[in-house]
């Protein structure tokens, strides 16, 4: 196996690299892109051509009223009610400091004070740390399943979502979803948001599911920082030589720093680098691409779910986010590869390249509940209640004028 897989990782020829071309040679709609401003798309008059646009170009992208599809009411009162008694791990925002509570006395203490007013700043992240969220709440695992904007790409079955190509009866890469939910922060000098500065390994997209009004009842939320991903070498040597960050580990990876309003001036003036920034309301998904230095502050109280998934378009900044855990991993002695980046690739490979091999078998496949792990590991019947009951040889083919071939 580890033959073959050294061959696929060197290979020029395989079909994920003809898919690769094949999806980004088809044409996608001229878009304006004025300065860092992040594009946003009403759901409703959602289009995946526009959607690609930025995305190929490693650009972040807002969707809203997403909520016209999601059910349910998923707001502190609910957590409340289900989880009230469950035993959580909560971390000060500012101080960096855990402490044992409950999801209960957590939520409650949700809209009840302003900003300005709040002692401490705590947070309640990667919940639930342990169990999968399906199993933990498999109410909100289905809204979010069914109401996540771009399925093919989002979901954790996505059609165009190469983890979904993960064997049925294998162990995958833990890519959620996950809900991240804090107190809301002061984007100034003296605070230091609900999220620090970091790189995500893969794309992920972030839904915002409830957040307090402001002090004036107009709609909370959360503001985004979110660099380009080629400017994180760039970020370093600033945090470095401007700000003398000296660990431990990485000034990105670390999750140490947040960029507050001078230091960014100060990044801006010194490498004219900005970010995209973006406010997310209720109702609202940022789309993160891979490799992407961001940072978020809850400017009020904020529940939100987050999902990651891998995406063609962005799959040379996952790789290289890869390659530098990897490197820190062997300076630093901790952590694991917990992707399973070239095993992903593998399997997605296995998976294209028997779809190409046996169209008719594919056919049956979509048809026939048949138990072919290594051949069809992605069940795409369950796309059908998304109405894309497509593969990606599909996708390629129909976006290519029915081409199959690489030139």
């Amino acid at each position: 196996m580890e033959h073959t897989l050294n061959d696929f990782q060197k290979s020029s020829a395989n079909p994920v690299t003809q898919a690769v071309r094949l999806m980004h040679n088809h044409s996608v709609p001229a878009v304006n892109i004025y300065g860092w401003d992040t594009p946003s798309l009403p759901l409703p008059s959602f289009s995946a051509a526009t959607f690609d646009a930025f995305w190929s170009r490693n650009i972040p992208v807002k969707i809203t009223d997403v909520d016209s599809k999601f059910q349910g009411v998923w707001g502190p009162e609910y957590f409340v009610a289900q989880f009230g008694d469950v035993k959580v791990t909560l971390q000060d925002c500012e101080a960096e400091i855990a402490k044992t509570s409950t999801v209960g006395e957590f939520f409650k203490t949700f809209g009840n004070q302003q900003v300005a007013e709040r002692a401490t700043i705590m947070k309640l992240k990667d919940w639930p740390p342990e169990k999968h969220f399906s199993t933990q709440f498999p109410e909100l695992f289905k809204a979010f399943m069914d109401g996540v904007p771009y399925p093919d790409l989002a979901r954790l079955d996505g059609v165009l979502n190469l983890a979904a190509h993960f064997p049925q009866n294998g162990i995958p890469p833990d890519l959620g979803p996950k809900m991240y939910n804090a107190h809301g922060s002061k984007h100034d000098n003296l605070h230091h948001g609900s999220t620090k500065l970091h790189i995500d390994i893969t794309d992920a997209v972030n839904v915002l599911l409830w957040a307090a009004d402001t002090a004036d009842g107009e709609l909370g939320g959360a503001l985004w920082h979110i660099f380009p991903a080629v400017s994180a070498p760039e970020i370093r040597r600033f945090l470095t030589q401007v700000y003398d960050f000296r660990g431990p580990g990485d000034p990105i990876h670390s999750h140490s720093v947040y960029f507050t309003p001078e230091m960014l001036n100060n990044l801006e003036a010194q490498c004219s680098i900005k970010p995209y920034v973006l406010f997310q309301r209720p109702g609202e998904a940022v789309f993160i691409p891979a490799g992407s230095p961001h940072q978020v502050s809850n400017q009020t109280d904020a529940i939100k779910i987050a999902c990651d998934f891998i995406s063609i378009a962005n799959l040379a900044h996952t790789q290289n986010v890869v390659d530098e855990l990897r490197e820190q991993r062997l300076l630093s002695g901790w952590g694991d590869d917990v992707l399973q980046f070239y095993t992903t690739l593998w399997y997605a490979w296995t998976s294209v390249s028997a779809l190409a091999t046996f169209p008719l078998l594919a056919q049956l496949r979509s048809l026939v509940p048949l138990r072919m792990k290594l051949y069809f590991p992605m069940d795409v019947s369950t796309h059908i209640l998304n109405n894309v009951p497509m593969t990606i040889l599909d996708y390629c083919t129909r976006n290519n004028g029915g081409r199959t071939g690489t030139n």
